[in-house]
């Protein structure tokens, strides 16, 4: 269960299990560092998603700014999405895709339910996705 007051994952279990432990990890970027909570995953080819927290998704209480980053392979382009639930479906009111896999998004947005997508546009392998929130 996620700690901060502000912010909380409905489900006690991790991110998607990344497969070998150790294999071809991806360093996290200074962004994903100082996130406070860091997941991990694997995306095994090209036009696939994967969903964030660990195939679900994650509770803001309180209005306040989400800041997602992505620390992937490098030679792969992956590329992020969050998305809020506007109580009949996903709505993506965010997303970053450079030509690479290391992205970063900020949105500042009610509370609610979020989920972050990861997609990989080109190639596969593990990535770090860092989640943060700070209330208003």
């Amino acid at each position: 269960m996620v700690t901060t007051s502000a912010y909380h994952r409905p489900d006690d279990a991790g991110g998607a299990d990344s497969g070998d432990a150790g294999a071809d990890q991806p360093p996290a970027t200074a962004g994903c560092d100082e996130s406070d909570h860091v997941l991990r995953g694997q995306l095994g080819e090209q036009r696939t998603v994967q969903v964030q927290p660990n195939g679900r998704f994650y509770r803001a209480l309180t209005a306040g700014t989400h800041t997602v980053c992505l620390a992937g392979p490098a030679d792969a382009n992956f590329d992020l999405a969050l998305q809020h639930w506007d109580g009949q479906r996903w709505q993506t009111v965010a997303s970053s895709a450079g030509p690479d896999a290391e992205e970063q998004l900020t949105f500042d947005g009610d509370a609610g339910f979020y989920r972050v997508g990861v997609v990989a546009s080109e190639g596969a392998g593990n990535y770090l996705v860092g989640l943060s929130f700070t209330s208003r």
